[in-house]
C-alpha cells in the first residue's frame, strides 16, 4: 500500500485599513493627472517652438549693418521697378519668399533668397535656417546669416523694416545711403524732397504703390479739404504753407542745383505773367496758408496756367491781384497797326502801343473778376477774388469756368499731392524723374502716417 502524502498550502490574506488604500488610490490619480500635465506642457511647449520658428521672417536671420536691401513676397513687376536703384535684383529669383542684398565684410555685395519651399530653391549654395532654405551664389554669402544666440540684439527685425506694409503686399527695405547718383535732375529733386537724409526707406506695392520714411520733420497739418480743378486734365500741384516748404526745399536741395532751380522758377513765373514779378516776394506770399497750382496747354502748344488759395485779409489780396496786373500790362502791352496812304500811291503800317484799356471789375456769382489783355487781343491776366479766396489764370475760358459745376479732388487731409500727366509743361528741371514718375499719368499724395512721411501713387 502505498502511502500518500498530503500537503497543505495555507494562504495568508493581508487586510489593510480602507484609509491606507485610499490614500494609494489618491496618489495615483495625482501621479497620472501629473505626468498628463507634464505632457500638455511639453506638447504646448512644442508648439510654442513651432508656432515660434514657423513665425520667423528673414529680418530675423540678417544683420541690420550688413544688410542693404530685403524684399518680402517679391514681384516681377515690382523687382523690376527696384532694378534702376539696385541692378543686382536683375538676377533675383520672384519665387523666393523674401530677397536680400548684403555686404560681406571683404566688401563684395551678394543677392539670397529664403525659400519656404524646397522645391522651388534654384541651383546655389544652400543652408538651412528653419524654417527657410536659405540659398546664395556661393558658401561666402551664406556666412553673414546671424547665429540664433546673437539674432535679437543684431538682427534687422529691431528696424521692424515692413511695419508700414501690408502683410501680404510685395515690399522692398533699403538703406537710402546705397542708392546709386543720378543725373536726372527731377529725381534728384523728388529724393531730396521725400527721403530728406533718412538712413532707410520702405518700399511697397507693385501698380499702386508707397514710398514711406522714418521722419521726425511735421508735415503741416492737412492741405485744402477739397481741391477744384479749373484745368482739368493738366498738371496739378497742392498742398499747405508753400512758402515754408520753399525755404526748407532751397535749404535741402545740393548747390548748385538748389540756385538754378530757384532761378528757373523765377524765369517760369515772370514769362507766365509779367518779367517784373517776383515768385519768391510776389506770389509766394499769397500761398502761405494754402495754395493749388495748375498747368495744361491748349490745342496750340501755349501753356495755360491757374494758381488758387486762400487768406484771411481780403485787402491784402487786392493790393496783390492790383500789382499783378501792372506787371502783366507792363510785360505785354497792346499793341495796335496804324495804316497810313503816302503820296496818294503808297500804303505804310506802323506798329504802335495801343492805348493801355482798364477794364472795370465783373462779377460772375459771388466772384470779383479782373482781366488784363495782351496783344492780338489775347488774355494775359485775368484774377478772381471772394471771401478770402483768389485765382489768378491766364486761361480766358476760366470765365465761364467760374459760374459752373467744376471737378472736385477730396485730398483725404494730406499735407501735398497733385497730379502728373505725361509730360511736366515748364517743369524747371530736366529729367524725368526716373522711377518716381515712370507710370505717368499718375496722381500723389503726400501724409504722415505715425512715424513715417509716405508718398503714395495711384497711376490713372
Amino acid at each position: 500500500m502505498v502511502k500518500g502524502t498530503m500537503t497543505s498550502v495555507q494562504l495568508s490574506v493581508h487586510c489593510y485599513p480602507m484609509a491606507q488604500v485610499s490614500l494609494w488610490r489618491k496618489n495615483g490619480i495625482i501621479a497620472a493627472a501629473t505626468l498628463s500635465a507634464a505632457t500638455v506642457v511639453v506638447a504646448l511647449i512644442s508648439l510654442a517652438i513651432q508656432v515660434s520658428v514657423e513665425t520667423r521672417t528673414a529680418a530675423d536671420f540678417l544683420p541690420a549693418d550688413a544688410t542693404l536691401v530685403l524684399t518680402q513676397n517679391p514681384t516681377v513687376a515690382h523687382l523690376e521697378r527696384l532694378t534702376a536703384w539696385f541692378p543686382s535684383l536683375r538676377e533675383a529669383d520672384s519665387k523666393a519668399n523674401t530677397i536680400a542684398l548684403v555686404r560681406l565684410p571683404n566688401g563684395n555685395v551678394r543677392l539670397l533668397h529664403f525659400y519656404r519651399d524646397t522645391a522651388t530653391v534654384s541651383d546655389r549654395a544652400t543652408r538651412q535656417f528653419p524654417p527657410f532654405t536659405v540659398s546664395a551664389s556661393d558658401e561666402a554669402a551664406l556666412g553673414v546669416v546671424i547665429p540664433s544666440n546673437e539674432r535679437v540684439s543684431k538682427s534687422l527685425r529691431t528696424l521692424s523694416p515692413f511695419r508700414s506694409c501690408d502683410a501680404d503686399e510685395p515690399c522692398t527695405f533699403f538703406r537710402v545711403g546705397e542708392l546709386p547718383e543720378t543725373t536726372d535732375e527731377t529725381e534728384m529733386f523728388v529724393r531730396t524732397v521725400l527721403l530728406q537724409d533718412a538712413p532707410y526707406a520702405t518700399l511697397g506695392g507693385e501698380r499702386s504703390w508707397h514710398l514711406d520714411v522714418p521722419s521726425k520733420i511735421a508735415l503741416p497739418f492737412g492741405g485744402p479739404p477739397t481741391v477744384t480743378r479749373y484745368l482739368p486734365e493738366g498738371f496739378l500741384f497742392y498742398g499747405r504753407q508753400f512758402d515754408k516748404a520753399w525755404a526748407s526745399l532751397l535749404t535741402k536741395l545740393p548747390s548748385p542745383r538748389n540756385q538754378l532751380f530757384q532761378a528757373r522758377t523765377e524765369q517760369t513765373t515772370a514769362e507766365m505773367i509779367g518779367p517784373a514779378l517776383s515768385f519768391q516776394f510776389d506770389l509766394l506770399p499769397l500761398l502761405r496758408r494754402d495754395g493749388v497750382l495748375e498747368l495744361r496747354q491748349d490745342a496750340s502748344g501755349a501753356l495755360l496756367f491757374a494758381v488758387q488759395g486762400t487768406l484771411s485779409d481780403n485787402q491784402e489780396i487786392s493790393d496783390r491781384l492790383d500789382r499783378f496786373h501792372t506787371f502783366a500790362r507792363a510785360g505785354a502791352p497792346p499793341l495796335q497797326v496804324e495804316r497810313r496812304l503816302f503820296d496818294e500811291q503808297f500804303t505804310y503800317e506802323n506798329l504802335r502801343l495801343a492805348e493801355t484799356e482798364e477794364f472795370e471789375p465783373i462779377h460772375i456769382g459771388e466772384w470779383e473778376v479782373l482781366q488784363t489783355m495782351g496783344t492780338n487781343n489775347v488774355m494775359r491776366l485775368v484774377t478772381a477774388q471772394r471771401a478770402g479766396r483768389f485765382i489768378v489764370s491766364n486761361d480766358p475760358l476760366l470765365l465761364t469756368r467760374l459760374g459752373t459745376d467744376l471737378d472736385t479732388i477730396h485730398t483725404a487731409g494730406a499735407a501735398f499731392g497733385g497730379r502728373i500727366g505725361s509730360d511736366l509743361p515748364l517743369w524747371p528741371l530736366n529729367g524725368s524723374g526716373g522711377l518716381f514718375f515712370a507710370q505717368r499719368p499718375l496722381r500723389w499724395l503726400l501724409t504722415e502716417r505715425g512715424a513715417y512721411r509716405s508718398f503714395r501713387v495711384e497711376p490713372e
